[in-house]
């Protein structure tokens, strides 16, 4: 009946006759609950656990942006010099430039093949003139002068009698200028130990023009073997014609060579060493002290010498 509380006897009664499995019940519901309240538990912590995660990601920067970060910053990072390829070639070609530059060797194969250009110009340029000068110096009484030489030697020789004893004359400037030229290196260190400097750069314009007399020395050893050779082959026309050689007058060098070696030895190559020193050793003081004074001339203040181009 509705509002009528059962008594403890009455309540007894239903628990005996009831099922034994329904005396579980109560404990069973004790339990689910407290699994329930468990399970609430672990979810909330779960989406604790999630709210932070996704405020942890909203808070960190997009991948996109971390490239784009990445990628300016390595846009705007100093590069180290070795990890570019171009600029270590380019140093390590300045680096062999200026290794080159100081040593000895490729000072002299330098000085050598300027040497050599210079003489072979010299040759082709001058030849005809010095030619006539052979034959007025040789046979002074034979023509009148230099206009008269210049026309007979053309009208008997040609244009090759101008040119006679090129190959020997090549010979002669080609070696007496790269000679020249490669042991000017070499006495200017000798002149820069003997005045105590600590560089050639030191040296002054007397000093570089007392350099080059030094190296005429050594020149004019290879020059005056080669220069006999080429004013006998200049002169063939005329020593014939006087009785002085038997010889044609447009024989070979290789001719000639072996007509002064059969007649005169080995010693009859050098007839005339005194002679070429002493025109070569002064002569050539005056060509490299002139040349040495021009380079001051020209030279602004406060530059050096060795920078002075004459066309920028």
């Amino acid at each position: 009946m509705y509002g009528v509380r059962p008594s403890a006897k009455q309540y007894e009664e239903d628990l005996q006759l009831s099922d034994p499995r329904d005396k579980d019940q109560p404990m069973q519901l004790t339990q689910n609950k407290s699994h329930m309240e468990i399970g609430e538990i672990l979810s909330e912590e779960e989406e604790l656990e999630l709210e932070e995660s996704d405020s942890e990601l909203t808070d960190m920067p997009s991948l996109d942006e971390n490239l784009r970060q990445d990628s300016a910053a390595a846009n705007n990072a100093e590069v180290p010099c070795h990890s570019d390829p171009g600029s270590s070639v380019v140093q390590f070609a300045e680096r062999s430039a200026d290794t080159a530059k100081s040593h000895p060797l490729v000072q002299a194969l330098v000085h050598l093949t300027a040497g050599a250009a210079g003489g072979v110009a010299c040759v082709v340029s001058g030849q005809p003139f010095d030619t006539i000068k052979v034959k007025m110096q040789t046979f002074p009484t034979m023509y009148r002068g230099f206009f008269d030489c210049s026309v007979r030697t053309y009208q008997q020789e040609g244009l090759p009698g101008l040119y006679q004893g090129t190959a020997p004359a090549l010979l002669a400037n080609v070696a007496e200028n790269a000679v020249l030229f490669a042991c000017y290196g070499f006495c200017q260190q000798l002149v820069r130990q003997l005045f105590g400097l600590s560089s050639v750069l030191e040296l002054s314009d007397l000093q570089s023009a007392l350099a080059g007399s030094f190296s005429s020395v050594f020149s004019s050893m290879v020059l005056c073997p080669a220069e006999l050779v080429k004013c006998r082959m200049q002169a063939l026309h005329e020593m014939k014609v006087t009785g002085r050689t038997a010889l044609a007058c447009h024989s070979s060098t290789w001719a000639t060579v072996k007509n002064i070696f059969q007649s005169e030895g080995l010693l009859g190559f050098f007839q005339g060493l005194t002679s070429t020193w002493l025109r070569e050793v002064p002569g050539y003081f005056f060509f490299f002290g002139g040349y040495e004074v021009s380079r001051s001339f020209f030279t602004q203040a406060g530059q050096c010498k060795e920078d002075w181009v004459l066309f920028p």
